[in-house]
């Protein structure tokens, strides 16, 4: 079975001396132990760029973008599969937006469902778990605390 990661878990995975970095990587490591396939999809890869390479002073990592594509690779090479886009992925999207009635920046989150379903991951790993309770019925929304 497989386990989108959100990008909130991995920019906490890059910064070791986050809070919850520790609680980040128990939870990939206990996904990963009970057989779960822990994958990221193109969206939260961007995310993850785009915070990783923000300056610090202004609530980033302050990495440089050698280093966020060396996180990326070690962990592509280490824990994580790769879930690309599909056209399949914008449909279910389609599909997501109208049976929910989804307006606004919830089409983004929409969009990380729709990436999930292409993907045939069951479930999604994130610190954000309200962000997608409208979607509970498609998919289950997992915190680093949940039992695995």
């Amino acid at each position: 079975m497989r386990l989108l990661v959100d990008s909130n878990i991995l920019c906490r995975l890059a910064k070791r001396d986050d809070p919850q970095h520790e609680e980040a990587r128990q939870a990939v490591r206990g996904a990963i132990e009970i057989g779960l396939e822990p994958v990221a999809c193109p969206q939260f890869e961007r995310e993850f760029w785009v915070v990783a390479t923000r300056p610090r002073a202004k609530n980033g990592l302050g990495m440089t973008p050698d280093e966020a594509h060396k996180c990326l690779r070690d962990w592509r090479e280490d824990f994580f599969g790769f879930a690309p886009d599909t056209p399949a992925v914008h449909a279910n999207w389609q599909a997501l937006v109208t049976k929910y009635s989804v307006s606004g920046k919830e089409a983004h989150d929409a969009a990380i469902v729709a990436a999930a379903k292409g993907a045939n991951a069951e479930q999604i790993l994130t610190f954000n778990t309200e962000d997608f309770s409208r979607f509970s019925p498609e998919i289950a929304i997992r915190t680093p605390k949940y039992e695995v």
